[in-house]
């Protein structure tokens, strides 16, 4: 595994989740090296054999905090003489959107929503990020499809941007056998950006891949699975674990010139989901479109681990 530092240099009008990065990638090697190079990389992806795998970008010595099963009133108890006072602090540790990478290593070979809130009351300060941003609403003009113009009545509408402060720094963990390459692609991206709204200078970023990152860290024997992705598959019977799904609206990217921008929508499954299993190696969507060139790659990259407390 290998870890890159993303710095941001303008608003995101996207987030930059797995699925999505996959997404711009391919369009990348389209766009450079030709329609067989994609519909190459693609059909690895297929067979079960990925050149690479993506997480979604996090902040800086962030995790997603995992999706676990609620500790009992009993293992609630031993955390504290008081009961309502540790119940109202548990109340504030599930809003937690992040765990740093100290507390999963501290926990991963028995993880439990019990362990990381545990950690969480010795190690508060390490919960804290101030890079993950602020999401802030941008008025854009409505164009009428019939005269091209702004429209007279509702001409505007709102979206959310993400803007990131001076020095901010985002995590993004791959797994690859030719880092060589994934370091090409990445930085070409960057040339142009990521996201909407890129031609008007959104989404720019610089990225470097972590020297100083030690994989081993992350190296626990477990037969639990973290997932760091946004994940599906053409068959979600049988996926086991502690989840969260959620309906994902894509869109096509432009270079095919359709004049339907829209995917058909389909559910996955969200970063910090925990399986207790290995999911299927096949995470390429096809039919999600009229156009049957147009796919959506969630391949998930996973970190094993192992069930401690009462599910373990």
């Amino acid at each position: 595994m290998y870890r890159y530092r993303i710095t941001p240099l303008s608003p995101f009008a996207t987030p930059m989740r797995s699925d999505t990065l996959y997404g711009h990638l391919l369009c990348v090697v389209r766009e450079w090296d030709g329609d067989k190079a994609a519909d190459d990389l693609i059909a690895a992806f297929e067979s079960g054999c990925p050149p690479f795998r993506l997480s979604s970008v996090f902040p800086s010595g962030m995790l997603p905090m995992p999706v676990l099963p609620p500790a009992s009133r009993e293992e609630v108890r031993k955390s504290s003489g008081n009961l309502l006072a540790t119940l109202k602090d548990l109340k504030k540790f599930k809003k937690l959107p992040w765990i740093p990478t100290s507390a999963w290593v501290e926990t991963a070979s028995s993880l439990s929503q019990q362990a990381l809130y545990a950690y969480w009351l010795g190690n508060r300060e390490k919960f804290e990020t101030h890079c993950a941003g602020k999401q802030c609403f941008v008025p854009h003009n409505s164009i009428s499809r019939v005269s091209g113009t702004v429209l007279d009545q509702g001409g505007l509408y709102f979206d959310q941007d993400r803007f990131y402060g001076d020095a901010t720094s985002l995590d993004l963990y791959v797994d690859t056998d030719n880092v060589d390459y994934l370091d090409e692609i990445l930085n070409r991206l960057s040339l142009t950006g990521f996201g909407k709204d890129k031609t008007t200078g959104k989404g720019q970023f610089a990225i470097a891949r972590d020297v100083d990152f030690k994989s081993e860290l992350f190296a626990i024997n477990g037969d639990c699975f973290l997932n760091l992705s946004v994940y599906s598959t053409p068959d979600l019977q049988g996926i086991r674990g502690s989840y969260n799904l959620f309906t994902k609206y894509g869109k096509v990217w432009n270079g095919f010139g359709q004049t339907n921008p829209y995917k058909k929508p389909f559910l996955a499954f969200t970063e910090g989901s925990v399986f207790t299993a290995s999911p299927p190696e096949s995470g390429v969507l096809r039919g999600i479109h009229a156009d049957q060139r147009i796919v959506q790659i969630l391949c998930p990259l996973v970190m094993p681990c192992r069930l401690g407390g009462e599910h373990g």
